[in-house]
């Protein structure tokens, strides 16, 4: 008699510690089952979103397109540099990953002092006549020159 509560003590106890390592278990299959399936639901639909709808596209040349409208200056009448008419003409290649079909596209941008199209670089002195070089910077690599003249205005 003096056995029976002791054997159900040690029942209870084996019980309980296996309850628990048994929880344990449970609890990181279920991580490992929630994680996973969370990687498969956004890696897979990304992947085949990349490989299917993505493209790869790169610039492969930049120049000039036109050259701007003002490019003779009268020497004291003028002060600023008029890059109105010109453009620059950007080439960019595309590939698609599905066929690997390769295809070039040109776009047309108009010259400005924004940084959407290649950097202008110069060093006009408006009231010197002579003939200057307006740069077309594109990653440190002059892409277009732009030649431009100060002119004296002539009396008659």
């Amino acid at each position: 008699m003096r056995y029976y509560p002791l054997y159900l003590k040690d029942i209870r106890k084996g019980m309980v510690v296996a309850m628990q390592e048994i929880t344990r278990k449970q609890v990181l299959r279920i991580y490992i089952i929630v994680f996973t399936s969370i990687f498969i639901c956004v890696a897979v639909p990304l992947t085949l979103w990349l490989i299917i709808f993505h493209d790869s596209h790169r610039i492969v040349k930049v120049e000039i397109g036109s050259f701007p409208d003002s490019i003779v200056y009268f020497a004291g009448e003028s002060d600023t540099l008029d890059l109105t008419g010109g453009t620059v003409l950007i080439h960019i290649r595309g590939t698609r990953f599905i066929s690997g079909s390769e295809e070039d596209n040109v776009t047309e941008h108009p010259m400005c002092f924004d940084r959407r199209v290649p950097g202008i670089v110069y060093d006009v002195d408006f009231s010197v006549p002579g003939v200057y070089e307006i740069h077309l910077i594109w990653f440190d690599e002059i892409v277009g020159r732009i030649p431009i003249q100060v002119i004296e205005r002539e009396l008659e």
